[in-house]
């Protein structure tokens, strides 16, 4: 199992406590954690998922009052065609 972090900027300290959760929890689970740094971020997670041949991947999504088509979420759908992406919201 592998979990990619990307992100266009890197959390502050707080984010980054959470992130470091993250990482024991996928080390824990026998995964590990990789760290995409790209400004572009759903083509890096792209790339990151067609490089190790996923089929399939699960997201994690904030919450919107509506649906975006050109947020990341909606930009690797379009990029993933041929990916099973399963998408996981936050409850307020």
């Amino acid at each position: 199992m592998a979990t990619p972090s990307a992100r266009a900027r890197w959390p502050h300290q707080a984010g980054g406590r959470l992130l470091g959760g993250y990482t024991a929890l996928t080390h824990q689970l026998g995964g590990e954690l990789v760290r995409l740094d790209d400004r572009a971020v759903a083509p890096a997670l792209a790339r990151f998922v067609r490089d190790r041949l996923a089929t399939e991947i699960i997201l994690s999504h904030r919450r919107r009052r509506r649906w975006r088509p050109w947020d990341t979420t909606g930009e690797l759908i379009w990029l993933l065609q041929g990916v099973d992406i399963h998408v996981l919201r936050r409850r307020h």
